[in-house]
Formats: C-alpha cells, structure tokens, sequence
C-alpha cells in the first residue's frame, strides 16, 4: 500500500457513520477501526470495507499528510 493509499483508506473510514477513531498502516496494508460498540454500525462498516475500491472512493484529504513526512 502506498503512503497515498493509506491517506485514502483512512480518510474514507473517518467519513463512515459510527467511526471514532482509524489508524492505517501502509506499510502492511492494516487498519484498526474504532466504533461506537452498535452490532448496526459493526456491519455498515464491514458492508462498506467489502466494497472499497481506490478509484471510486474518493474522499476529501488534505494535498499533505503527515504520513510522508514521519516517512522521511
């Protein structure tokens, strides 16, 4: 997973109904996903992680991240 992907991925999982807190690691393609405890809201998140694609989930992001410059 590239640093990009990691933004993306975790800037979409903020934007999910019921998430409280996400943290992605590109460098093994992980994520833990905080959520307010709700079985409903367990399984809207796991419905939309099924679907995730990099081309059509598109979220708003910052241009820069801290993710590149911890990087260097």
């Amino acid at each position: 997973m590239s640093l990009s992907e990691a933004d993306q991925v975790e800037y979409w999982i903020k934007n999910l109904v019921g998430v409280q807190q996400v943290k992605v690691y590109d460098r093994t393609a992980d994520a833990t996903i905080n959520y307010d405890g709700q079985k409903e809201t367990r399984n809207q998140i796991i419905d939309c992680l099924s679907s995730f694609d990099y081309m059509t989930c598109l979220p708003d992001r910052p241009e820069h991240t801290g993710r590149a410059i911890q990087r260097q």
